[in-house]
């Protein structure tokens, strides 16, 4: 793994996921967000930012690790919000309905916030793609990630597969397959 690439898009995807829950949670949806999360939420002088950007700052990483696997070398917009969205679906959709079921909050604001984490993380793993360098030029790295198709079936090898192991080479159901 590239450290420079990695730390990288560890940066880019922290920062852009940071900003841009700050921007919909607190200026555009803030309003909604306290209502309806009033009965469960910590009063604004006792949230702990510090956790929120260390969830940030964990997710960031995450992000960074696991994009080269699934990476197939698509353009930076395409792949990365691709793969940035699925990482918002795993994370935050199942999260929401469990707090649903454990905190007195509504399954509407519980989507709503889904929906927008599949955004932000969306546009978050597009940062990542770009320090990558997806595309014409991806690195190794990302590119080789992404196994490679098998061979067009006329180019396999056409002689069957030979049995080496003595015996029968399908033994009845329950084991057996002695000579």
């Amino acid at each position: 793994m590239d450290a420079k690439r990695f730390v990288g898009a560890w940066v880019a995807a922290t920062a852009i996921g940071y900003v841009l829950s700050w921007l919909w949670h607190v200026v555009l949806m803030g309003e909604q967000y306290r209502a309806a999360t009033a009965a469960v939420a910590r009063p604004e002088g006792e949230v702990q930012m510090g956790m929120v950007v260390l969830g940030y700052v964990v997710l960031g990483a995450l992000m960074a690790y696991t994009f080269p696997i699934g990476a197939k070398g698509g353009s930076p917009a395409g792949e990365g919000f691709r793969f940035g969205a699925l990482i918002g679906l795993l994370w935050i959709l199942p999260w929401s309905l469990v707090m649903v079921g454990i905190w007195q909050v509504g399954l509407r604001i519980a989507l709503i916030d889904a929906v927008w984490h599949i955004v932000e993380e969306g546009l978050a793993g597009i940062g990542v793609a770009y320090v990558y360098g997806m595309g014409a030029a991806a690195p190794a790295a990302v590119t080789a990630a992404a196994p490679s198709p098998p061979p067009p079936a006329g180019d396999r090898p056409q002689s069957p597969p030979t049995w080496s192991g003595g015996g029968n080479p399908n033994p009845p159901a329950g084991g057996g397959g002695g000579q």
